[in-house]
């Protein structure tokens, strides 16, 4: 029986490696695993819902205005947001974008002209990493629908509505970036930076708003194209001012809460 603590005492530090490495694998493994809480995570709940009306103007020219409507409706599978807008002067132009809470998209649709005149540009219905529907080309003869059936990332939002995915994190801190995809019947599936540049105060013909300052760029593979966005920093936020990459600017004048 002498014999039996000596082999105790060998099996008991035999134990310990076995366990320790068990240990060190299963940490090395959630080390490689990426984190539910990794990446930008958007929450239509931290949106401002209501109308609100902007002043679209280039080099300092008013060339017409746009109304955005974000309105919250519940459905028996949930809620959803609907947003839509319409734009009347130099584009004409009217879309509906709508989407989950979490912003995964579940249509969309654009409609080129003014009331005389109208054409649908798309019509497109979106699942989990998929798209489908209709987009129009024009050549020559006028338009051409064609048909649209496409793989897209697991993160895409529909690009209608970048800016207000950009606007719907919990918090934001100078400098920090976030991705994600956006999807366009013309540009396919494109990942979108977005770098918050800081806080200020900007003042607009609807008044005077403590503003995050973000730009986001688009990498299109027609070629990159930068918008900055000015969002008030409270929750719930809205847009207070837009400029495009193309030179024309969008600023509040008006919000109408529900």
């Amino acid at each position: 029986m002498d014999f039996l603590p000596p082999v105790e005492n060998k099996l008991r530090p035999m134990r310990t490696i076995w366990i320790g490495s068990l240990l060190f694998l299963a940490s090395l493994t959630l080390a490689q695993t990426p984190s539910p809480d990794a990446g930008p995570r958007f929450d239509a709940h931290r949106l401002q819902l209501g109308t609100f009306r902007y002043s679209d103007s280039s080099h300092g020219k008013v060339i017409g205005e746009s109304k955005i409507r974000v309105l919250r409706v519940h459905r028996p599978e949930g809620q959803e947001y609907v947003f839509s807008n319409a734009v009347e002067g130099a584009s004409d132009q009217r879309w509906k974008a709508v989407i989950t809470p979490n912003f995964s998209p579940v249509s969309a649709e654009l409609t080129f002209g003014g009331s005389r005149e109208q054409h649908k540009a798309f019509d497109l219905s979106y699942t989990p990493r998929h798209v489908s529907g209709v987009a129009a080309t024009r050549n020559h003869d006028g338009f051409i629908d064609r048909r649209i059936g496409e793989e897209i990332a697991v993160d895409t939002v529909d690009q209608r509505i970048d800016w207000a995915a950009v606007m719907a994190l919990k918090s934001y801190q100078e400098s920090e970036t976030f991705t994600f995809h956006v999807y366009d019947p013309k540009d396919g599936n494109s990942r979108i930076v977005a770098t918050v540049k800081g806080m200020e105060t900007i003042h607009t013909r609807a008044g005077t708003f403590r503003v995050v300052r973000i730009l986001y760029t688009t990498e299109k593979a027609s070629g990159a194209q930068t918008f900055e966005v000015f969002i008030n920093e409270q929750i719930p936020r809205f847009l207070v001012k837009e400029v495009f990459p193309w030179g024309m600017t969008s600023e509040l004048v008006e919000s109408i809460q529900p």
